[in-house]
């Protein structure tokens, strides 16, 4: 499918670290949305973002009203000082409305922010990890729980 110029890259989570490097990398060649619940400050003023949570309804807002080449979710929390429920509201539920909605408005390319450490460290893990090695971190590390869901909703989404 041919892509129009104005066609953006949305990127989840583009307020943290990672999210803003990646911002001021892509905006110099695509049309770049933010969506994250925290402010961007020092914006590039060529990119638009929506300071939503992406558990909120007015998400999909944005994903029925721009125009939409692909998805960067970066959106996953790792903040020791909020609870299990709210890891998993925002980690599991808020990848699977991602995912949902890349589906329903038929986005073609969607990344998804994952970690080694969803693979677990054991031992018998071999130097180099590929796609398909067990995920098995939530065997022995219960708050590991979340991350490997998010990545199996990944793999089943695709």
């Amino acid at each position: 499918m041919p892509y129009d110029s104005n066609d953006a890259v949305l990127v989840t989570g583009i307020c943290g670290k990672l999210g803003r490097k990646l911002a001021h990398a892509l905006h110099r060649e695509y049309s770049v949305i933010g969506l994250d619940r925290r402010p961007f400050p020092g914006r590039p003023k060529d990119i638009r973002h929506f300071e939503i949570d992406i558990r909120r309804n007015k998400v999909e807002e944005v994903f029925g009203h721009e125009p939409i080449r692909a998805v960067i979710h970066m959106a996953i929390v790792h903040d020791p000082r909020l609870d299990a429920e709210e890891h998993h509201s925002h980690n599991v539920m808020g990848t699977r409305r991602m995912l949902d909605y890349s589906r329903k408005y038929g986005i073609p390319k969607i990344v998804v922010l994952s970690s080694a450490t969803v693979y677990g460290p054991r031992a018998d893990n071999t130097q180099y990890i590929t796609e398909d090695t067990p995920l098995m971190a939530a065997e022995r590390f219960g708050d590991m729980r979340d991350l490997v869901l998010v990545d199996m909703y990944a793999n089943t989404f695709f």
